[in-house]
């Protein structure tokens, strides 16, 4: 694997001029031993389902799950009592010639809805579709139907999936910056389901997120550190010195999180006072 230079190196060099071989065990050290609240940077991510989309990502690592579904529950009720509340999305759609909306959000050339658009539309708060919304966001935070894989915790922080592939987890998405935009497919959502994912968006558990491990990236930095791994994502290398320039950037002042979604929505900011301050994000450490 070739990585882009760090710093003010210029070039391409392998991971072994860059760094020294770690075994697994010491990766997964030098992970759990990351104080919390530490930024995370992957550079250059390309996972697996996003359509070749290459971005680089910045986490907040140590989040408390239970911290960030209580503040998303509170922020919930907020939303359900606000009445200047709404919310703009951006969805896909298949229409037919005379533009009519398909009523299963599916290509159906027999119907001839064969005609993909994007339409946007603003919810307010007491419309149908709004107060709909807003109790399935709840239903799918206080009864989530998924359970999610099953992982091993190695560290403080630091799980295996049952593949093996290790995963840095209870993180929170701070910035994200597509360096490279996807193929992404043509794909309908529903009206109901656009304006739930646009409202969990906008909720703390809407940015819970985990780093897999997996070697689709040039590196990534924690604790000081640069992780360089394999395309295969078995061997890992750590940088001889410590990273001390200027990639980790401060929590506050950062630009809005780019979405970039597969099924085309966007979600504008709420029409309401939702900020979050330094301490507010803090306060979702565990």
């Amino acid at each position: 694997m070739k990585v882009d230079g760090i710093n003010d190196v210029t070039g391409t060099f392998t991971n072994e001029e860059l760094g020294v071989e770690k075994s697994k065990q010491e990766l997964i050290n030098l992970i759990a031993n990351a104080p919390k609240a530490s930024i995370i940077h992957v550079h250059n991510y390309e996972a697996k389902n996003n359509c070749g989309e290459v971005a680089h990502y910045f986490y907040l690592k140590g989040i408390d799950y239970g911290n960030m579904k209580a503040k998303s529950l509170a922020l919930l009720s907020e939303m359900e009592q606000d009445v200047t509340f709404s919310v703009k999305v951006t969805r896909g759609v298949w229409k037919n010639s005379n533009g009519k909306i398909s009523p299963t959000n599916r290509k159906n050339k027999k119907q001839g809805f064969v005609n993909f658009d994007t339409i946007t539309e603003t919810y307010r708060y007491g419309s149908s579709i709004m107060i709909d919304a807003l109790a399935k966001a709840r239903q799918s935070i206080e009864k989530p139907q998924y359970q999610g894989a099953i992982y091993k915790e190695e560290g403080n922080g630091i799980y295996s999936a049952e593949n093996g592939t290790l995963h840095i987890r209870d993180c929170r998405l701070i910035h994200k910056t597509v360096t490279r935009e996807g193929d992404y497919p043509q794909k309908a959502t529903g009206e109901i389901v656009a304006v739930t994912n646009a409202i969990k968006r906008l909720l703390p558990i809407g940015q819970y997120r985990q780093v897999k491990l997996d070697g689709r990236f040039d590196y990534i930095t924690v604790g000081g550190q640069i992780i360089m791994q394999a395309e295969n994502g078995e061997k890992v290398y750590v940088g001889f010195a410590e990273h001390k320039g200027n990639v980790e950037p401060r929590i506050v002042g950062l630009e809005p999180i780019k979405v970039t979604e597969s099924e085309t929505v966007r979600v504008d900011e709420p029409q309401r006072e939702d900020a979050e301050s330094l301490e507010d994000v803090l306060s979702l450490l565990g």
